[in-house]
């Protein structure tokens, strides 16, 4: 056999074992998702049981803002709590440093949960100070994404574990081709302190989050600092992860916040994935959107979803709400960017206005309907994320807050190019035929 009638069986070999891994887990995805993680049941009975935190009178809420508490709560028996505190990160030298500062601070516990950490400058400084937290007697516990922290170097996790951190990868890639569930992966990005000060939003562990790298663009992160009721159900959240990991059940009342009120902020928690229904992130989003009175703004690196939220969409603003949308003018794959413009045609005729974030990759996910409720977590507006990954945001009913990054989503505008119809239109026949291909490609990624 010659040297190319052998390359060439190795790719029909290759291909053709990505088709059946691929249908093999799609497979796993639509008719066998319970089995992936033991028995159903007994995880919903140990994970709703876990924590019992007041909640508010649904009455409370007016109009959409009811609609959408509830269409949460019965999806996700996720509750919305009162009496909290949230601040808006915005600047990228505080992300870390916010965290940093919490995590020096921590008395009991320190829970962290993040697709990707990397051994770099605020990677090692991570280690270093957890490690000092151990030693001082405090409980850490870290997961990761093992897909996602692919890179992430062995000497790294050997030291955090010899030093007493619990250190657990999510879904090891061998593992998880045996059971067909390699394309779940854990995408939350979560960190809470001692059961009362947590950070949510979209920053891995990683420098490009705070500078530009000679092979990584900068990525524009947007966080928040939660203090209050709506912690526990952070805390939930992590405790499920850690539970479905290792099988240990933490149900200790350290790890709740059961102290006064901190602040005015109505907060609710959504988690998606676990035997939950897959889509409830979808759900809420395509709720949120619908429930818009005046204006929507929504800042996202990825636009590749199906037709039902690009619809919802064009639909809202043809009946004269002002929609505003900015994504990254290059995302971190080129197939992205062909698959994010596939959908601008439809939005620009509808009268959406698109904007392109030109200052390196823009990581932050938010959407801000009506100046009073904000959402910020992990989630993409593309369809893995809403989907398959395991994601968490939360919602915030609080006008201060959705005035605040109102104003940030404003600055990015000004760092954004305005993409008009015209100008789409006028694209070459080669940026077409990209646009095709992103279009027939938004189904698998």
């Amino acid at each position: 056999m010659t040297k190319s009638i052998f390359v060439a069986y190795l790719f029909k070999g290759l291909a053709l074992f990505l088709i059946l891994f691929f249908i093999f887990n799609t497979y796993n995805i639509i008719t066998n998702k319970d089995r992936l993680w033991g028995n159903s049941q007994e995880s919903r009975e140990y994970l709703d049981q876990l924590i019992k935190v007041s909640g508010i009178d649904l009455e409370e809420f007016e109009g959409g803002k009811k609609g959408v508490s509830k269409l949460i709560q019965k999806r996700a028996n996720f509750y919305p709590t009162y009496g909290n505190k949230v601040t808006l990160i915005e600047e990228e030298e505080n992300v870390f440093d916010d965290i940093f500062e919490a995590i020096s601070n921590a008395k009991d516990s320190i829970h962290l949960e993040f697709y990707i950490i990397r051994d770099d400058r605020i990677g090692k400084r991570l280690k270093s100070l957890l490690i000092d937290k151990v030693n001082e007697g405090v409980e850490v516990r870290v997961i990761y994404d093992s897909l996602g922290s692919h890179n992430l170097k062995s000497e790294y996790k050997k030291k955090l574990k010899a030093a007493g951190v619990q250190l657990k990868a999510f879904n090891p890639p061998l593992k998880a081709l045996l059971k067909g569930s390699l394309n779940y992966r854990n995408h939350r990005k979560l960190v809470i302190v001692d059961g009362e000060t947590a950070f949510i939003g979209d920053a891995n562990i990683g420098d490009e989050f705070v500078e530009s790298l000679e092979n990584i663009p900068f990525k524009k992160s947007l966080q928040l600092k939660i203090e209050g009721l709506a912690v526990n159900w952070m805390q939930k959240v992590f405790l499920m992860d850690w539970y479905f990991i290792t099988g240990e059940k933490l149900d200790d009342k350290k790890y709740f916040y059961s102290g006064e009120e901190l602040g005015e902020a109505k907060v609710q928690i959504v988690p998606s994935g676990y035997q939950r229904d897959g889509n409830i992130m979808n759900e809420t989003y395509f709720s949120l959107i619908n429930e818009a009175q005046e204006r929507i703004y929504i800042t996202t690196p990825y636009l590749i979803l199906k037709d039902g939220i690009i619809q919802s969409l064009r639909l809202a603003s043809l009946r004269g709400i002002e929609v505003n949308l900015i994504v990254s003018k290059n995302t971190d794959l080129f197939l992205f960017d062909w698959s994010n413009r596939s959908n601008f045609g439809p939005l620009l005729e509808a009268g959406v206005d698109i904007y392109k974030y030109e200052n390196g990759l823009l990581h932050a996910k938010a959407l801000v309907i009506d100046d009073s409720i904000s959402s910020i977590g992990s989630t993409n507006f593309n369809s893995r994320s809403q989907f398959l990954d395991y994601e968490v945001n939360v919602i915030v009913f609080d006008k201060d807050l959705s005035k605040h990054i109102d104003e940030f989503l404003e600055e990015l505008k000004e760092k954004s190019s305005k993409l008009t119809l015209e100008e789409y239109k006028s694209s070459s026949v080669l940026v077409k035929i990209k646009e095709k291909i992103g279009r027939i490609i938004i189904p698998l990624i």
